[in-house]
């Protein structure tokens, strides 16, 4: 087994950094190839059976079988969309508490994706048992302090005892004035070998861990290390490990929790061999239950069934496919051929078959017979000629009208689809009769300068990943990459046959009229790779916005599929935008009105409390009493 372990913080010495050398020692234990890396770029030439993602920061960014690490509690990312795609986008989860379970279950009750749940803790590799140093011990803590001055008070207070010690960077305890002692390398080591000489470790949990039963790496590195632990109470920890850890009530003041852990601090002091006898049977759990090792031989079992049933690996000799959809490519070729070589490969990867190739707009010539003669043998491939129009759209037209496959595509020279692309998105057909477009979510590359290429850390990213929505496909944003869909050839009956005569928006076109007529569903899943922008240049940007102007205009005035589904679809959206804007109008003239009663309010106040006002009250009361009429 081959494993990458994606830490998006490689560079820096965190507790992802950690966890990354302890997950690369366990797997090498257990006899699998690993490698620690950084970024999408480093992850392919390792071309790993599956690949862990150490935080939600980073989404799946390759073909390769994805787990993200769900050990954050729900509250640190369900509030930023983004986090929630990049989550959505993993093949499997690898899950800490009950809570996260539950939090995933209902994210995707609904969704057609297919996923695996393993157990798997912020834990450490196996380290045999040694009994730790307690003639004179001392209680250690590690922490980055990312959030913030975690715990300022309680670490303030425990500064002062002269049995503490502080390992982190600098600028999380800059406070400290004696117990701080530095940093340590994140090689998996150092901590469990510091631990193991102080002899009791300090584990903390913040308020959302506890709620969430999230258990903190603390308590395993304690454990691991031989050390005792003295920990604030949690239910993981409560139930995993019982009376073999010492406890501390969280809930105190700062000045009780201090005497609270100076007394826990005493009794192992004073008490060395009943301290020893808590740490070994810690240990012994950590050990048989808890060990990387064991998480990761965990994993492994369910990702073998889940590769089959996603289709990363072909169907085996012999056994049925659910369906055998004939699936034909467009293939929109330029004349970078090393760019049509790297897309063709990837047809040819793909698990899905029968696949056939029509190549639209390039010339027959001796240039491109000879490249794709290696594919004679793997490919059934068509090119289809045209002449030069000045239109893209023409091409495109052309080729679709010569579509003669259950479902079609379009790609591009230079993108890429991952093996499974036109296996999963043509079970999603299979599974939805009534659907005529599948779709999944899609990578994109930054186009930097090579000066500046060194100081992008990440440079493929999640572009495209959402569920349809009208309102933005008419927006005329990119909701769907033109290469990351597979429709119903029957579509292509109900398209007008003559060239809409566009340049470049001519496949934001087609997916408009799709969606007026056709039901699309959303893979959530990322199967492919695609090109970040549709212009390539500053004279293909003018064209573009153009364009878009016209296709606006087109929405506007036009009916582009039967029964007015794409024009209503507009003339809504352009109705609630409407709307917005009277809100906007009725609000501003609803707070001047509120400011001149005010005003009014004011003014008539202020003549009450003048003599005059009085004068005029008395005068009105005296011509009462005389009975003088009022008018007079």
């Amino acid at each position: 087994m081959r494993v990458a372990i994606h830490n998006p913080f490689k560079r820096k010495c965190v507790a992802e950094t950690e966890l990354s050398r302890r997950i690369y020692l366990a797997a090498n234990a257990i006899g699998w190839d690993a490698a620690e890396v950084g970024c999408a770029d480093e992850i392919k030439p390792f071309a790993p059976d599956f690949v862990i993602s150490l935080h939600h920061q980073a989404a799946k960014l390759t073909a390769y079988p994805t787990y993200g690490c769900m050990w954050n509690p729900p509250e640190f990312f369900e509030k930023e969309e983004k986090y929630v795609k990049n989550i959505l986008s993993y093949d499997g989860y690898l899950v800490s508490s009950g809570t996260i379970h539950r939090w995933l279950h209902h994210l995707l009750y609904t969704t057609p994706k297919r996923y695996l749940m393993a157990p798997f803790y912020t834990s450490c590799h196996r380290v045999p048992y040694h009994a730790p140093l307690l003639d004179d011990p001392r209680l250690v803590y590690f922490g980055v302090n990312w959030d913030g001055s975690r715990f300022q008070q309680l670490f303030a207070g425990l500064d002062a005892q002269d049995y503490m010690e502080i390992y982190g960077e600098p600028s999380g305890w800059q406070y400290l004035q004696q117990s701080y002692r530095g940093t340590l390398p994140c090689d998996g080591v150092s901590v469990l070998e510091t631990l193991n000489r102080a002899g009791i470790g300090l584990c903390l949990h913040k308020e959302q861990h506890r709620q969430t039963g999230i258990p903190s790496m603390r308590i395993f590195e304690i454990v691991a290390s031989g050390a005792i632990a003295i920990c604030s109470e949690h239910s993981f920890i409560k139930e995993t490990f019982g009376d073999s850890v010492l406890y501390i009530d969280a809930d105190l003041s700062v000045a009780e929790l201090v005497q609270q852990i100076s007394q826990r601090v005493e009794w192992v002091r004073h008490h060395p061999q009943a301290a020893l006898a808590l740490s070994q049977t810690a240990h012994a759990i950590y050990w048989q239950n808890y060990s990387l090792e064991q998480l990761l031989q965990g994993i492994a079992a369910q990702h073998e069934a889940l590769v089959r049933e996603k289709g990363f690996y072909p169907v085996a000799a012999g056994a049925k496919e659910p369906h055998h959809a004939d699936v034909q490519i467009i293939v929109r070729a330029n004349d970078n051929e090393q760019a049509l070589q790297r897309t063709l490969d990837s047809i040819v990867a793909q698990t899905h078959s029968p696949v056939s190739v029509m190549i639209s707009g390039a010339r027959v010539d001796s240039s491109l017979v000879a490249q794709l003669k290696p594919y004679d043998r793997t490919l059934a491939i068509d090119v289809l000629e045209s002449e030069p129009s000045g239109y893209r759209s023409r091409e495109l037209w052309q080729a679709l009208k010569a579509v003669q496959s259950d479902y079609f595509s379009i790609l591009h020279s230079g993108e890429v689809l991952f093996p499974n692309h036109l296996h999963w998105l043509s079970q999603l057909l299979h599974q939805f009769p009534d659907a005529g477009v599948a779709y999944s979510g899609a990578i994109h590359r930054v186009m930097v300068d090579e000066s500046k290429a060194k100081s992008i850390r990440e440079p493929v990213r999640l572009n495209q990943f959402q569920c349809f929505e009208w309102s933005d496909l008419l927006s005329l944003n990119s909701l769907i990459a033109s290469n990351s869909f597979v429709a119903r050839s029957a579509l292509i009956q109900q398209l007008n046959p003559h060239d809409p005569q566009l340049a470049l928006t001519d496949e934001l076109y087609l997916l408009l009229y799709f969606a007026a007529i056709a039901k699309f569903v959303f893979s959530y899943e990322v199967t492919c790779e695609c090109q970040h922008k549709p212009y390539q240049n500053e004279a293909q940007k003018h064209i573009w916005e153009n364009e878009i102007s016209d296709l606006k205009t087109m929405l506007k005035r036009q009916d582009i599929a039967p029964g007015k589904q794409t024009q209503l679809a507009y003339h809504a959206q352009v109705d609630y935008l409407d709307l917005q804007t009277d809100v906007k109008r009725l609000r501003v003239e609803m707070k001047r009105s509120q400011l001149q009663l005010q005003a009014a309010q004011e003014a008539i106040a202020a003549m009450e409390s003048s003599k005059f006002w009085q004068l005029r009250t008395q005068w009105f009361k005296l011509k009462q009493k005389m009975g003088i009429n009022q008018d007079s």
